[in-house]
């Protein structure tokens, strides 16, 4: 799991994430990692040895080329080598749409902040496992200020609105893993 680097803002935001999990799966192994501050896996561990990966969202900018964000990308793109399948939040979308070829910029539109209105549901969508139960138009919590610009190849537009056309997405990576992700 990518993290927030520290300075930046909470570093308990991704214990908060794991504790969301355990919410809904408590039998769920989670191994926290906090890639932006270059957090290693433990000795002997690797990426084949996780079942997937999970990337939360953070105050960072992708554009911004700091070492807690190419630490990211970096590991992002071992994950999609080893196919660990992966879903991103937010910063993950965008994290995996760079770290698989496609490009993110501020959004010209500005921040969507606080609730992400009228998101629609693309044919794909429909019946891609991250939206198949979600309504055809929904709204949702959400803040944020950058977008995908552009998709990677071989990924498709799940959900869009009249703010960010792409508000979810899902990918096949180069390896023959997969992806998919939202804003939210």
């Amino acid at each position: 799991m990518a993290g927030r680097a520290r300075g930046f803002g909470h570093p308990i935001e991704r214990s908060l994430f794991a504790a969301a999990l355990y919410l809904h799966r408590p039998d769920i192994r989670c191994t926290v990692l906090n890639i932006a501050d270059g957090e290693p896996f433990a000795l002997g561990t690797t990426l084949a040895d996780f079942d997937g990966a999970m990337f939360p969202g953070s105050p960072l900018h992708i554009y911004d080329r700091t070492p807690a964000v190419t630490r990211q990308i970096d590991f992002a793109r071992a994950a999609f080598a080893a196919c660990v399948p992966v879903w991103g939040s937010c910063w993950g979308l965008q994290l995996a749409t760079v770290a698989l070829g496609g490009s993110v910029r501020r959004n010209p539109r500005g921040r969507e902040l606080a609730i992400a209105r009228a998101i629609a549901v693309t044919e794909a969508g429909r019946t891609h496992p991250l939206l198949a139960s979600r309504p055809l138009l929904f709204d949702v919590l959400c803040s944020h200020l950058d977008e995908v610009e552009t998709l990677p190849p071989n990924a498709e537009v799940l959900a869009a609105n009249e703010l960010s056309s792409i508000q979810a997405m899902a990918a096949r990576t180069p390896h023959g893993g997969s992806f998919f992700g939202s804003t939210h």
